[in-house]
């Protein structure tokens, strides 16, 4: 196996504070706390993909994480359990 490289070789210093232990090669746009759950927060340039975000959901004994908001050109609806929401409404979100 080869040696790590970074941001895995900072992973070595015990003393400093880590947010992950391993790159899972998921990327989310925002990770937050929404209605009293961790949520998932996709912005997408036009309509966009949100394929690591189902694979979190998909996964939730993994993860722990069973919402996702996603917001980008389209109107207000939900997908796979996404909820997707217009730019304009990200104001509401409190």
């Amino acid at each position: 196996m080869p040696s790590p490289k970074l941001p895995l070789e900072l992973s070595k210093n015990e003393d400093v504070f880590k947010i992950y232990l391993q790159d899972s090669g998921l990327e989310v746009d925002f990770v937050t706390e929404y209605l009293n759950e961790t949520t998932l927060i996709e912005v997408k340039a036009v309509t966009g993909n949100t394929k690591s975000s189902r694979t979190i959901l998909k996964n939730y004994n993994i993860y722990k994480v069973k919402n996702c908001i996603k917001f980008c050109e389209y109107n207000i609806g939900n997908t796979d359990g996404i909820l997707i929401l217009p730019y304009y409404l990200a104001f509401m979100l409190q």
